[in-house]
């Protein structure tokens, strides 16, 4: 059996391992048969959701100081088979049980239908590209490069045009300003890093340590000023998520919507979606949306997008 087969690998020196899966139920098919057989060795497992502190103490394991052997049991593609670094004799082996196919189900046949379905729809020159030798594909970059510049030379949508033109509006929504554009650099200077997996709370307005069946008219008070705007209900049964209350947008619009889709969803004024592109007025205006907002802008910028900025896209793109 599997459990046999890694009790045999470990078997030649004492230390810590990590075993491998293709799935969840795969490991767990295993973990119960490798416990029972083999309870004195210290056994750890991946699950389904992990909170953060979950994972640090599941890595930690590895880092303490132990006479026996530790044998991990983690899922292919899941969080500790990337971007982890386990060095020494913090890890002196990994087994690898099969590939990492996906499970068979109706589920993911309708998803392989949709992407095959899109995949005839990308031009076939996209396509050719997945049979072109590998000791061809320099040339075939080095061919293809005066059409993708011509691309990006394209009056209005093209980067290289914005450029040319110092059209500052488009700069400053994509890059932030003509400087960072310059320091862009190759991509020999590209920072590629594993983004951190560190879980960030965004604040809701509201008391979020109550329980939903305690949740009443004043908390959703308190989430509407928190998005600018005020809850214009009177009444509410406490704990009810699904009837529509009445609310005003800090722009003055006023609409009907579920606490559920506020809370829960982050919604807010259908009115004011999808036109005009107006978010860094609305950060000001919405502490609730500033959260997200103003990690990656200025609060200096002030860009407006209406629809006419899509005006012939197809045509001065492809021309």
């Amino acid at each position: 059996s599997v459990a046999n087969i890694i009790r045999a690998s470990i078997a030649g020196k004492k230390g810590k391992y990590i075993v491998y899966f293709p799935s969840y139920t795969y490991l767990e098919s295993v973990k119960d048969v490798f416990a029972q057989k083999y309870p004195k060795i210290n056994l750890i497992v991946q699950r389904k959701s992990m909170s953060e502190k979950a994972k640090k103490e599941f890595l930690d394991a590895f880092d303490a100081k132990s006479e026996g052997t530790l044998v991990g049991f983690c899922v292919m593609g899941g969080s500790f088979s990337e971007g982890i670094d386990l060095r020494g004799e913090r890890l002196i082996g990994a087994i690898i049980v099969g590939v990492g196919l996906p499970t068979i189900s109706s589920e993911l046949n309708i998803i392989k239908e949709y992407f095959d379905k899109m995949a005839k729809m990308v031009p076939a020159y996209y396509r050719a590209c997945k049979a072109i030798p590998a000791f061809m594909k320099g040339a075939v970059a080095a061919v293809a490069k005066p059409f993708m510049k011509k691309i990006a030379q394209a009056e209005t949508y093209g980067t290289l045009h914005w450029h040319k033109t110092k059209d500052k509006d488009r700069i400053s929504a994509y890059y932030g300003d003509i400087d960072k554009w310059n320091k862009i650099g190759t991509w020999d200077d590209i920072d590629i890093r594993r983004p951190s997996e560190e879980v960030v709370l965004l604040d809701h307005g509201y008391d979020e340590s109550k329980p939903e069946s305690e949740l009443d008219l004043d908390d959703m008070k308190k989430a509407a000023a928190f998005r600018g705007g005020e809850c214009l209900s009177e009444s509410m049964v406490k704990g009810d998520l699904y009837t529509p209350l009445k609310w005003k947008s800090a722009r003055g619009n006023v609409f009907e919507m579920t606490p559920n889709l506020v809370l829960r969803g982050g919604h807010w004024c259908p009115e004011e979606l999808p036109w005009p592109w107006d978010y860094d007025t609305e950060a000001k205006i919405n502490p609730f949306f500033a959260q997200v907002w103003y990690p990656l802008h200025s609060k200096s910028e002030h860009n407006f997008y209406g629809p006419e900025i899509f005006d012939k896209f197809k045509e001065k793109v492809t021309k």
